[in-house]
């Protein structure tokens, strides 16, 4: 594995345990976390910022969608925000 590639933190059938984000902790740029999409339903991708409510996704996989295609999330009281803290 070259320095310059990332591998997936994620893989196809991998199991994860998620906590709920609690309002009141910003979330950590570079953690993974799952949320549910407006058009793409649950997925699971890293966090690449955050601005007061709008965070931005990408994710680890060349092949994954961009951070453009998936657009910002508009966290609010009605959106929950899952941290992944473990995969099997």
């Amino acid at each position: 594995m070259s320095g310059s590639s990332m591998q997936p933190a994620l893989k196809d059938g991998d199991y994860v345990l998620a906590v709920k984000q609690p309002r009141f902790i910003k979330p950590s740029v570079g953690a993974v976390y799952g949320f549910n999409h407006d058009s793409l339903g649950l997925i699971v991708k890293r966090l690449a910022s955050f601005d007061k409510n709008i965070l931005k996704f990408k994710g680890d996989n060349k092949e994954s969608l961009s951070s453009e295609e998936i657009g910002e999330f508009k966290w609010s009281q009605k959106k929950t925000l899952y941290r992944i803290i473990f995969r099997v």
